[in-house]
């Protein structure tokens, strides 16, 4: 099973990119990480970089919608850079330890191009003196959406940011009455998420899938039912039922 993180949703939304210079042989993309940033250079045009949670293993950050925040131009990232969160919405880059990733989007699903874990960005970001205080863990709540009829055992999801949930599985919803005999198919982050599209992801044990529009911006995402989501902020989910 693929997991996702979804937060104010989720799984790593974009950047709008310009149309970069064409060379002969372009060097592979790379990423140099230290002093509380990461250089990111050789992002090719279906190249992304994406920050994950420091306890993602490389190989998981981006392909499976793991991404907490995403860019996609060359540069150096640091404390306050501007990136994408999901909604998708632009924020500055907060000081922590982060998996960091370049992926490929031409491939279905995103596959890896290289990784660099435990990338500290900013003087926060871990191991290091800081005369602020700590902060308190914070409580991000994910609410459950069913259509008229049917109904599920909970109606929202709570957790601390930064760690693993599971979202409710098939048996533990009930299908409206319109459709007594279908089948909880998983959760997305827009109520009209295509069925088909759904489906197949279930029936070809593909999991989760995100959906991106002709700005390369992610629109939708698509959880399977009993699947587990990293907590990165608040959101809404719906269900989405087979026909």
């Amino acid at each position: 099973m693929r997991k996702l993180s979804i937060g104010g949703l989720l799984a790593g939304l974009l950047l709008a990119t310009g149309v970069g210079l064409a060379t002969p042989a372009q060097a592979a993309p790379s990423l140099t990480p230290g002093g509380g940033q990461v250089v990111v250079t050789g992002l090719g045009a279906n190249e992304w970089v994406v920050f994950c949670a420091s306890n993602v293993a490389g190989s998981d950050c981006g392909p499976n919608v793991l991404e907490l925040y995403s860019a996609t131009q060359d540069g150096t990232y640091s404390e306050g850079t501007s990136v994408t969160a999901t909604g998708p919405t632009t924020v500055a880059l907060p000081a922590g330890t982060y998996t960091v990733a370049i992926i490929d989007i031409s491939t279905i699903p995103p596959g890896s191009v290289t990784s660099q874990t435990n990338v500290t960005i900013g003087s926060g970001g871990g191991g290091g003196t800081s005369s602020e205080s700590t902060p308190q863990p914070q409580t991000l709540t994910l609410s459950i959406n069913t259509v008229e009829g049917s109904s599920c055992r909970q109606s929202s999801v709570s957790g601390i940011a930064g760690t693993w949930i599971d979202l409710p599985a098939a048996d533990d919803c009930t299908p409206p009455a319109s459709k007594a005999g279908a089948t909880l198919l998983g959760w997305a982050t827009n109520p009209n998420f295509p069925v088909d599209i759904a489906q197949r992801q279930i029936d070809n044990g593909w999991g989760a899938y995100q959906m991106l529009n002709g700005e390369e911006r992610i629109t939708a995402v698509f959880i399977p039912a009993g699947g587990p989501t990293l907590l990165s902020g608040d959101g809404n989910l719906f269900a989405i039922w087979s026909e």
